[in-house]
C-alpha cells in the first residue's frame, strides 16, 4: 500500500502518511471552532510539531508547515519544533502535530495537556486516536480523518459538521 512508502524531503526520508496528515492538519484547524481556536487573544496561531527523539524531521515538517500554510481563517500562522519534554513550558498554543510516534507516557502528558488548554492534538501514527488523541487519520482503502468525539469534546472543541460525516469517527 502506498502509505507505508516513504517520501524525501530535503535529503532525509519521512514516512508519507506523516506528510498525508501535515497537510490534513491546517484543514482540520480550519473548520474546528472553540478552544484556544476561538479563545486566542493573539492575532496568530501558534502550532506546534512536538518531537520525542527525532528534531531534525520536526524541524523539517515545521519548515514545510510553515511554506505551506500561510493562514488559517484569517490568522497568520507560527510554526515551531518542540520537544514533548519541554511542553510544560508551553503557555499558548492552537494545534499540536505529532511528527513521530511517541512512547506511552509522553503521549498521555501531551493528550493531557492539549485537552486541559483546549487546542487540537494530531497523531498520523495508528492507535493513537484510540490512545486519546483527538484527531488523526484513518488509512483503509482510502484515507479519511479519525476523530475522537470524546476527546475533542473533552478539549472544548466543536468540529463542523461536513468534517464529521466524512470521518471515520470513535465515539
Amino acid at each position: 500500500m502506498a502509505l507505508f512508502t516513504q517520501s524525501v524531503y530535503a535529503g532525509d526520508t519521512i514516512p508519507h502518511r506523516v506528510l498525508v496528515g501535515l497537510n490534513l492538519f491546517p484543514n482540520i484547524l480550519s473548520v474546528t471552532k472553540g478552544g484556544q481556536i476561538d479563545t486566542t487573544k493573539r492575532d496568530r496561531y501558534t502550532l506546534w510539531v512536538v518531537y520525542q527523539e527525532d528534531k531534525k524531521r520536526a524541524m523539517l515538517l515545521a519548515e514545510k508547515l510553515t511554506k505551506s500554510t500561510k493562514q488559517i481563517n484569517q490568522h497568520s500562522v507560527q510554526v515551531e519544533a518542540i520537544a514533548v519534554d519541554e511542553l510544560e513550558q508551553v503557555t499558548h498554543g492552537t494545534g499540536f502535530f505529532l511528527s513521530e510516534q511517541l512512547n506511552a507516557p509522553a503521549l498521555q502528558q501531551i493528550i493531557t495537556q492539549t485537552t486541559r488548554s483546549g487546542a487540537l492534538l494530531f497523531s498520523p501514527f495508528s492507535g493513537d486516536v484510540e490512545a486519546g488523541v483527538m484527531m488523526g487519520l484513518d488509512v483503509r482503502s482510502k484515507i479519511r480523518p479519525y476523530l475522537s468525539l470524546p476527546s475533542i469534546e473533552a478539549a472544548g472543541l466543536n468540529c463542523n459538521p461536513a468534517l464529521v460525516r466524512m470521518s471515520r469517527t470513535r465515539e
